[in-house]
């Protein structure tokens, strides 16, 4: 925006396609919850299409504007249908408590190293190591 252009701010517009990709980022997470830590950190994906092997995908965080991130995060070798929901999440066992009886709406709970970041970081989302959305 013009105000913060002339102390050096400067972004970028990436168009894409609108077409459905076969798995959306939908939400990234960071509750606060009675066990502390990053146990409430979560992402939230969506299959729109069925996909046979879930492993093609990976993610990873770039944390705090730093262009290099972790070790990516690969998904299980699973199969998911469309319309599904996938939470990958560090304590599935907080976010089930905090979820209470919304927990039954993540069809797939998968327990990992990610996410890291605390929802205002960059998320990244790769097929076969390309990248795929963010």
């Amino acid at each position: 925006c013009d105000p913060h252009t002339g102390i050096g701010m400067v972004g970028t517009v990436v168009v894409q396609s609108n077409t459905p990709n076969a798995l959306t980022l939908t939400g990234i997470m960071d509750f606060t919850v009675p066990t502390g830590g990053s146990t409430g950190k979560a992402i939230q994906l969506t299959a729109n299409q069925n996909i046979s092997d879930l492993s093609i995908y990976s993610l990873n965080t770039f944390s705090n504007g730093s262009t290099s991130g972790g070790t990516p995060y690969t998904f299980p070798s699973i199969s998911i249908n469309a319309g599904e929901h996938v939470l990958l999440c560090r304590d599935s066992t907080a976010l089930a408590a905090y979820f209470g009886s919304c927990w039954n709406t993540f069809h797939h709970i998968i327990q990992g190293s990610q996410p890291t970041g605390n929802g205002d970081d960059a998320t990244v989302l790769y097929m076969n190591n390309n990248i795929w959305r963010y």
